[in-house]
């Protein structure tokens, strides 16, 4: 059983190892952030996103937005 949205922490290139197998069963939105972000959608290939402003729940999350920039600058 897997959640329709993963948002997944460690390694950059861990997370990104284990995504694929993520999407084959079941999840159908996962965000992988560092100052960028990889977005998966179950049958598409990843979108990377250099320094978004905001990330959209899409259809998995209906109405939801992360302020991701307001995040960021946060932790500067």
């Amino acid at each position: 059983m897997c959640p329709d949205f993963l948002l997944p922490a460690g390694s950059w290139l861990q997370v990104q190892a284990k995504m694929p197998e993520y999407l084959d069963n079941g999840c159908r939105l996962g965000w992988l952030l560092d100052k960028r972000v990889m977005i998966y959608r179950a049958g598409q290939v990843p979108e990377l996103v250099e320094n978004p402003e905001t990330l959209s729940g899409e259809e998995v999350l209906p109405g939801f937005t992360l302020p991701i920039r307001k995040i960021w600058s946060a932790g500067s």
